[in-house]
């Protein structure tokens, strides 16, 4: 069966809107205050399969994604470490939906809304990969100027450091990456995650964090 409408961006040729996948529109904005450098802030929203972008401009306050819980029913569980006091920015996306609209409405075999003209829409801007050692140094990667922006980070691992104490006990600080912006770019940094003892070193590890970029001018 034939596409019934497809539409390619003129530069690159990328597809951009097509009747066999659904575009990730704005679904909730909010924002949450860390209120400790090492506890996570939950927050809770309503989805199919919700992708969470965070924007934090604190200095040195890198955000990151400590964990993800589908609890089921279609309510989702996202839990986020930064500095104390550090206001984080949130944007849900997810499936479209809402009312027909007046605009330009696409939908597939099923009937299902893939776009609808009348929402904001996920717009990808770079995919980068970082690994960060405990003592750094930070990535600062340029963005163009003059628009808003976000982070998804898509995955993790977690690094190590360890620190002999004596007597048979080492000292283990466990470690991610957050990201955070500034008026040109986005600073990919380690974060603290938490503090523990061991009887044997767990070695010393970079940590990784894959990040999608996404603008939000506007939204």
């Amino acid at each position: 069966m034939g596409a019934f409408a497809r539409f390619n961006n003129s530069v690159d040729g990328s597809r951009q809107i097509d009747e066999t996948y659904k575009n990730l529109a704005l679904r909730a904005k909010g924002t949450f205050t860390a209120s400790d450098g090492v506890v996570p802030v939950a927050i809770t929203v309503a989805g199919v399969n919700p992708v969470v972008a965070v924007r934090s401009t604190g200095t040195n306050s890198p955000v990151m994604l400590h964990s993800a819980t589908d609890n089921g029913g279609g309510s989702w569980t996202y839990r986020f470490l930064s500095k104390a006091g550090d206001v984080v920015t949130y944007y849900v996306f997810d499936e479209p939906g809402g009312a027909p609209a007046k605009y330009l409405v696409i939908r597939n075999a099923a009937n299902e809304i893939c776009f609808n003209a009348n929402e904001e829409y996920l717009i990808p801007v770079s995919y980068q990969v970082y690994g960060w050692s405990n003592g750094g140094p930070n990535s600062h990667v340029n963005l163009p100027t003059g628009r808003t922006y976000a982070a998804v980070q898509c995955s993790g691992d977690r690094g190590f450091s360890s620190a002999f104490l004596g007597t048979g006990i080492w000292a283990v600080a466990v470690f991610g990456v957050g990201a955070y912006f500034d008026a040109t770019g986005v600073i990919l940094e380690g974060k603290g995650m938490y503090s523990t003892s061991a009887a044997t070193p767990l070695g010393n590890s970079p940590a990784y964090g894959r990040f999608l970029l996404v603008d939000v001018t506007g939204f």
